[in-house]
């Protein structure tokens, strides 16, 4: 499957991601894999138990977390440090610093998974010896399914991205089918997934959020109002002159606004989207699937 005996995996914390790390850590023994989890701050909780489950109870204890170090200084790049399940951050510090120096991340400014999750990784696979760019010795495996090819990256081959799921032929059905026979499982729906208030969200997971955890918001809701006027020549609303981070200037309020009308209908994973296409608006997406995949759904 690939040419080298480096390996780089980026666990999101998702059902599909931990799949396709324990069949790769079972298929390849011998091969030198390093297993890294990049803590935005902004994971919901179970996210960040069920990596801790997966690392102690499948992966033997192999999964390196990282956070993004955010450099205020001019044309220096993402720094990134080492934590673990308790050093961890859990209020979003990670997002937040990085907001400070990018600006609020939206659809025209989508790079906080560049920012804090692909150069942390990658600064910290440099220090392993898994070297990109024309030195590039490692592949990199992506959690990507089957049933997801149009999230596949167009540079795969140059840049060494192997998508084993989509090789296998594995589904959503196959990942919940191997999950149903693990002692634990992840508790929350996928409009919890990842970073809880993710702009790439459609805007009925994010009313749902709105409803089952409110308080989910708070943070958005705060960088929102602090940081609405940083950069805010670029990617801004045109009536308020503001920038915004949810699709077509939504605020965080106005969310809230959608989820309180009498004729809402709240997200659910068993509708499946083709019953939810009479709703238009609220089930667009900006480009992300059912989890914050490194290498996925952005220009790569």
């Amino acid at each position: 499957m690939f040419d080298t005996d480096k390996l780089a995996i980026s666990f999101s914390g998702g059902r599909t991601s931990a799949v396709m790390t324990k069949m790769l850590l079972d298929k390849f023994p011998k091969k030198e894999i390093i297993i890294t989890f990049a803590n935005t701050g902004l994971e919901h909780p179970d996210t960040l138990r069920f990596v801790k489950d997966c690392d102690q109870k499948i992966f033997n204890n192999k999964v390196v977390w990282i956070e993004g170090v955010t450099t205020h200084q001019a044309r220096k790049g993402m720094g990134c440090k080492v934590v673990d399940f308790k050093t961890a951050a859990r209020n979003g510090e990670p997002y937040r610093e990085a907001v400070k120096k990018y600006g609020l991340f939206n659809k025209t400014n989508p790079s906080c998974t560049g920012r804090l999750k692909v150069e942390p990784m990658q600064k910290y696979l440099k220090t392993q010896g898994f070297l990109r760019g024309k030195k590039l010795n490692h592949w990199t495996a992506v959690g990507i399914r089957s049933d997801e090819v149009d999230r596949i990256s167009r540079k795969r081959k140059e840049l060494k991205f192997l998508y084993p799921l989509v090789t296998w032929g594995i589904t959503k059905e196959d990942v919940l089918r191997e999950c149903s026979k693990w002692s634990f499982d992840l508790k929350i729906d996928e409009h919890m997934g990842n970073c809880v208030g993710c702009f790439k969200k459609s805007i009925r997971k994010l009313c749902t959020v709105a409803k089952d955890e409110p308080k989910q918001f708070d943070f958005w809701r705060d960088i929102e109002h602090e940081f609405k006027e940083l950069k805010a020549e670029n990617n801004y609303d045109p009536k308020t002159g503001y920038r915004r981070i949810y699709r077509e200037n939504r605020t965080v309020d106005e969310i809230f606004e959608i989820s309180k009308k009498d004729d809402f209908r709240r997200f659910n994973s068993k509708d499946g989207l083709t019953q939810l296409t009479m709703f238009g608006d609220l089930d667009k997406t900006t480009g992300c699937g059912e989890s914050c995949e490194v290498y996925a759904d952005e220009n790569w």
